[in-house]
């Protein structure tokens, strides 16, 4: 997993899904799922980094509640938020048959 990620983040043809585009929406969208599973629903996401190549994706991104409102981590995982590094998410994606999956976040 490791390899693939620096492969994404070295490689020098890599694209850059502009803000609004339908390629950004579908892979943030295809990534949603996971993280409401854990962090509930209505989230956004304020992506640091989001990168292409090929048919893979890589996104380091922040979620938030919808509108921006922040997550309040304490509440979702108690005691163990304290030796967190707050609730970045980073998730490796594929494109297959034409969809966005997560590969591992």
């Amino acid at each position: 997993m490791k390899a693939v990620i620096a492969l994404l983040l070295l490689a020098s043809s890599f694209t850059v899904p502009p803000p609004g585009s339908q390629t950004r929406k579908a892979i943030l969208d295809a990534l949603r799922p996971a993280v409401e599973k854990q962090l509930g629903p209505r989230i956004e996401f304020k992506v640091t980094l989001i990168r292409m190549q090929g048919e893979w994706a890589f996104v380091i991104a922040d979620p938030q509640r919808k509108g921006g409102a922040p997550i309040d981590g304490r509440r979702i995982f108690a005691e163990h938020f304290g030796n967190m590094d707050g609730l970045p998410v980073e998730a490796v994606l594929r494109r297959q048959r034409g969809r966005w999956v997560v590969v591992d976040h």
